[in-house]
């Protein structure tokens, strides 16, 4: 009876563990872009192409973008007034 338990107990615990695999991997790396108010506009940052920023010394509406180890990825230009509506729309939902 108790190696019956015993066995019931590890597959319990096999499922436990299996089910939080998914969790895991989704949450492991991934970064979710989203707007970030920065020198008086909006701008998509966030994501693996722009996880750190700094202002663009030619035109405040842009903004030079870094992945995570420093690297210049891009220059993003700040969101359109429609964007920014779409992405309040969005969030209400």
């Amino acid at each position: 009876m108790r190696a019956y338990l015993g066995v019931l107990t590890m597959k319990k615990l096999v499922i436990v563990f299996a089910s939080l695999i998914p969790i895991f991997l989704t949450g492991c790396g991934v970064t979710k872009s989203q707007p970030n108010f920065f020198n008086g506009y909006w701008f998509i940052t966030g994501d693996s192409r722009c996880t750190q920023f700094r202002p663009y010394e030619y035109d405040e509406t842009f903004i030079r973008c870094y992945n995570s180890e420093g690297e210049f990825t891009d220059l993003r230009y700040a969101m359109t007034s429609e964007q920014i509506q779409k992405w309040q729309s969005e969030k209400r939902e």
